[in-house]
């Protein structure tokens, strides 16, 4: 008697599926961010071993996911992981941030997308399990209930030895790029030629960039406003236009504060000078460093202490 072939899904493969899709989500997601960070220092330096420990689990659970390791304790896992994501994201959005950061600063997604992305995951595991749940099961007995029986160590081989390569190299790649620090008195702590600046550090004392600004005597004298401005910036164009009407003003007004624009390197090709516009002292950073810091920003300057910053959000 010839035994007939179901062709039914396997009750499975809608998790299957699902779990895929959302290991490769994963993994773009520590491939984007690994290349922003590797690439591009974050401003928080204390923020560096967060950022590596949220990419290897981010890696570590794609790679579980896609290999399909342990599915039961992998769906818990997951359901648990995306129901924090989506209460981060939901905290970004109402205030008022437009890029969640999920996936570095290649692509910008608003949080209430990701919000929403996250939640679709969490209620698509609640109803879509990996087989063998049945009606009768509870939070306690599941992990006993898993087929730990035919589990095999070898089957962990391939993704820990994908996670281990990857893993380390994404984190050397984000954890060497970093940059030395500009001390409260103007000296580079440390070897690296990146100096990344934090302005905010700087409120109620000398300001330290002064000895590192080409012909800055002029600026440590009286008041001024520093636009701290990068070339090829399309932000910096439109703060320089707004900065050089309050140039004009101080000519009328000499008690308001100079305006002084800096040009970060690397320089454009195109010479500054009073020339551009006689209102505005024009000056530029000296370019034996590499300087990080996110432009436009303003400095408020009073006889040489910084009183004040001025984030712009054009």
């Amino acid at each position: 008697m010839v035994e007939k072939t179901s062709n039914r899904t396997h009750p499975g493969a809608p998790y299957v599926l699902i779990r895929s899709a959302v290991a490769v989500v994963l993994l773009i997601a520590v491939g984007l961010k690994s290349y922003q960070f590797g690439t591009k220092p974050t401003l928080l330096l204390d923020s560096q071993w967060f950022t590596i420990s949220i990419v290897e689990f981010e890696l570590l659970l794609g790679l579980w996911l896609l290999f399909g390791v342990l599915a039961r304790i992998g769906w818990a896992i997951t359901i648990f992981f995306f129901l924090l994501l989506a209460i981060r994201s939901l905290t970004q959005a109402f205030s008022g941030q437009n890029d969640c950061g999920c996936f570095g600063s290649i692509i910008s997604v608003s949080p209430w997308y990701t919000a929403g992305f996250d939640a679709l995951i969490v209620l698509s595991l609640s109803f879509v399990r990996p087989a063998g749940f049945g009606p009768d099961w509870n939070l306690f007995a599941f992990f006993w209930r898993d087929d730990f029986h035919a589990f095999r160590l070898n089957s962990l081989i391939k993704p820990i030895s994908l996670w281990l390569i990857l893993g380390i190299t994404a984190a050397l790649a984000i954890s060497l790029n970093t940059g030395t620090v500009l001390s409260e008195t103007g000296d580079i702590l440390g070897d690296g030629k990146l100096v990344i600046l934090e302005p905010t550090t700087w409120l109620g004392k000398r300001f330290p960039l002064l000895d590192y600004i080409e012909e800055s005597e002029q600026l440590r004298r009286g008041k001024w406003l520093i636009l701290f401005f990068h070339h090829d910036c399309p932000k910096c164009q439109t703060a320089m236009t707004e900065y050089k009407e309050l140039a004009q003003l101080h000519r009328d007004n000499p008690d308001l504060p100079r305006v002084a624009f800096i040009e970060m390197p690397p320089y454009g090709q195109s010479e500054i000078g009073p020339a551009v516009d006689p209102a505005v002292f024009f000056r530029r950073l000296r370019d034996d460093r590499q300087w990080f810091i996110e432009t436009p920003f303003v400095q408020e300057l009073v006889e040489s202490i910084a009183v004040g910053v001025q984030p712009q959000k054009h």
